[in-house]
């Protein structure tokens, strides 16, 4: 239900249509083929515009293109203007909102637009006010619709204030206590049609019930009562009755969606089954992406809430291919979270984590960060739900036990009073150690989940944290036009680079609670490959196997790998080495790894004693987090050598 104010802002956008389902469209089509001659075409092209919440987006904008090719051929500004707002409003609803401001502001067809249709000038300033709730902006959009109310009032335009109404209605509902203003803002606009009393302003009147009913739904939604269920209902009939009649079937879909949402608050499960079925069906056919998703959204969480998980699926993967097409960022993620959330519900962890990941990666960085952290948090959770069952299922056959044992201790009783008292005292023992050992082992578990969390954090944080604010300062300085804009585009890639293998590796660690020394040296094999293939002046070797029957624990196969890959960058960055080698030795307590390279070397004392040391504080902290020894030996010209021990018995 996310900003589903804005959402309901159809009045210019929503454009749809199927074949012989509308009779309205289809006296208007018949019209158009039907016409004489051009003015004649060209003036029925322009009343179908009465009908857009009947149209297809592909099919108005075949309208407006006919439209815009006659008002050229006969030199009708007017015609030209509104077909070319046509054109914009059909990519809009197309979710193709980017290059919307410029074809407006930068348009020479609609230059004098205010002086020579007045209602056609509201009507585009509004496609900028939509651009900017789709957007987010919602603080622009309150501005230039409030901007454009006050000249409506003005200038006494009537049609432009009713539908600057709805908009600014829809705007003070997405704003923090502003709902009563909201409504405020539409009733006043229902009072101006209900006072004039004209046809001409039946469609306006739908938008503006179906943001009511919004209202109202909201109202319920927070304190539910049978007398607001009743209130709410009673709107979304009516918006629904007038929608039909006057076939705005864009407010229809949005007004079936809410029905959809009350009728499953409360548990009339089928009825909002099809509501939610119809307003897709609807959305399919308007052709309108970000309502389409955000419909889908709404019926998977239908589904998600009624535990058809099967069918949640189907909804949320549609939405995914929907949302992929047409580039929908916020959506997207609502839905992959949901997809996790199924996947949670199923138990399936695999999937669970590969969705995870795929989420995070569809952040940008500051949200990649923060998702890594959630990831962590949610695993956390999904371990402790289990452990939470499986205590709960020890804790049911403790029952099963004890009442067997109770049903056996009367039957005793009968036999000997003293074999019973004796036998529920050592119970009631045993129990109580139970209790003390169950007590332990929880607190055991919340420890090493508070460490491991904690663990998480701070290597995000060491690095990535590190990284983020590195691409930070290279962008700020690109931005700013100073510095070699060569090389700081290089330092963001490479930047860009290191923090993408820091998060594979972290999230390898993280999906794996123990690691195997073969699929550890696998791992660095891989690494000096892809190193290989960047760095084609510089000869990476690997030689040697791992132990087979090693086993290490996650954390620290990933403090091993990181230091490997962290001395192989220090060779290729600052030691102009044409060779590195990385060997593997098996001893029989201890597994080797030698790090070596034919590069220039460098004094160890000295640079122990510099800020910037090649990261030798970092590789000493991992081996020291890892429990291993790395030691480094260099020279100047002969190269350097790193080796490190990983202890068998550890």
């Amino acid at each position: 239900m996310k900003r589903i104010g804005y959402l309901l802002l159809p009045a210019l956008m929503a454009f749809c249509s199927a074949n012989g389902q509308f009779p309205g469209l289809d006296r208007v089509r018949e019209a158009i083929y039907g016409a004489s001659n051009d003015q004649e075409r060209l003036s029925r092209l322009q009343a179908a515009s009465a009908f857009k919440n009947s149209m297809h987006g592909d099919t108005i904008y075949h309208y407006a293109k006919w439209a815009k090719e006659l008002a050229l051929k006969l030199g009708d500004k007017k015609a030209l203007a509104r077909a070319e707002y046509s054109l914009i409003s059909g990519d809009i609803a197309s979710g193709k909102t980017d290059s919307v401001m410029p074809r407006i502001d930068r348009n020479k067809i609609f230059i004098g637009i205010k002086e020579t249709d007045p209602d056609l000038f509201y009507k585009i300033q509004l496609l900028k006010a939509n651009v900017l709730n789709r957007t987010s902006r919602l603080n622009e959009a309150q501005e230039l619709q409030l901007q454009l109310l006050q000249s409506a009032e003005k200038e006494k335009n009537t049609m432009a204030r009713l539908f600057l109404l709805n908009y600014v209605g829809a705007t003070y509902l997405n704003t923090t206590g502003q709902r009563e203003t909201a409504r405020k803002t539409w009733e006043s606009g229902l009072d101006i049609i209900r006072q004039t009393n004209d046809p001409a302003y039946s469609e306006i009147e739908t938008y503006l019930l179906s943001n009511l009913s919004l209202y109202f739904f909201g109202n319920y939604y927070a304190a539910p009562t049978p007398e607001r269920f009743d209130t709410c209902l009673r709107f979304l009939n009516r918006t629904i009755d007038l929608c039909r009649k006057n076939e705005s079937m864009g407010v229809l879909a949005s007004t079936l969606s809410y029905r959809g949402n009350l009728y499953g608050r409360n548990k009339m499960y089928k009825e909002a089954e099809a509501d939610f079925t119809a307003t897709v069906e609807i959305r399919n056919k308007i052709g309108d992406p970000l309502y389409i998703t955000e419909d889908l959204k709404n019926l998977s969480f239908f589904y998600f809430e009624r535990n058809e998980l099967d069918k949640c699926l189907a909804v949320i993967n549609e939405g995914l291919l929907t949302c992929e097409r047409f580039h929908i960022r916020e959506t997207v993620l609502d839905l992959l979270k949901m997809k996790a959330g199924v996947y949670q519900k199923k138990g399936d962890k695999e999937q669970y984590i590969t969705v995870l990941e795929k989420l995070l990666l569809t952040g940008d960085t500051i949200f990649q960060v923060r998702t890594a952290e959630k990831i962590a948090k949610l695993q956390t959770e999904f371990d402790v739900q289990k452990k939470e069952a499986l205590i709960a299922k020890q804790q049911l056959d403790l029952l099963k036990r004890n009442f067997l044992l109770y049903a056996a201790g009367i039957a005793t009783f009968l036999l000997a009073l003293y074999f019973v008292f004796r036998f529920r005292k050592y119970k009631r023992k045993q129990q109580l150690l139970m209790e003390e050992k169950k007590q332990q082992h929880a607190l055991q578990v919340k420890e090493a989940e508070e460490k491991e969390r904690k663990r998480i954090a701070a290597e995000l944080h060491d690095n990535l944290g590190v990284q983020a604010n590195a691409i930070l300062y290279n962008s700020s300085q690109l931005s700013a036009g100073t510095g070699n804009t060569v090389q700081i585009a290089n330092d963001l890639q490479e930047t860009a680079k290191e923090m993408l293998l820091n998060l594979r590796e972290t999230l390898w660690a993280m999906k794996n609670s123990d690691v195997n020394a073969v699929q550890l040296w696998l791992r660095v094999i891989n690494f000096m490959q892809q190193m290989g293939r960047h760095y084609t002046d510089i000869q990476f070797k690997v030689s040697g196997t791992a132990p087979k029957d090693l086993i290490i624990p996650a954390n620290r196969a990933l403090h091993i790998v990181l230091v490997i890959q962290e001395t192989v960058n220090n060779s290729v960055k600052h030691a102009r080495a044409t060779t590195i080698i990385a060997q593997s030795i098996l001893q029989e307590t201890d597994w080797t790894i030698l790090l070596q390279d034919d590069g220039t070397g460098f004094d160890l004392e000295k640079a122990q004693t510099k800020e910037d040391r090649y990261g030798l504080k970092n590789i000493q902290e991992r081996a020291l987090a890892g429990e291993f020894s790395c030691r480094i030996s260099a020279e100047p010209g002969k190269g350097t050598l790193t080796t490190l021990q990983i202890s068998h018995s550890r």
